[in-house]
């Protein structure tokens, strides 16, 4: 199957009523449809809001996940090379 070269990423923002789903299936269809990158904020999540980046996109999973607190800036690799600033993004 041949992919098209677009997108490069994909994001999602959790909502409490959908958490889980956000968090596993989601970025797992990114990877399945071989996006590069997924981007999550989650103010829901149980250790306390976070902004998870996921990549290297293997069959259905993005490894490894690369996780900041809310309000920590991410930085986004190549072809992006952008920093996401989160400390704007809400917290619940």
């Amino acid at each position: 199957m041949s992919r098209l070269p677009w997108p490069h990423s994909s994001s999602e923002v959790t909502s409490r009523k959908n958490a889980h789903h956000d968090r596993l299936s989601k970025p797992a269809a990114s990877a399945s449809a071989g996006i590069p990158l997924c981007f999550l904020d989650d103010p829901w999540a149980p250790e306390g809001p976070a902004a998870t980046l996921h990549g290297e996109p293997r069959g259905d999973v993005h490894r490894p996940p690369a996780v900041a607190e809310s309000g920590e800036p991410r930085e986004l690799p190549a072809p992006f090379a952008v920093v996401i600033d989160t400390g704007g993004f809400p917290t619940t």
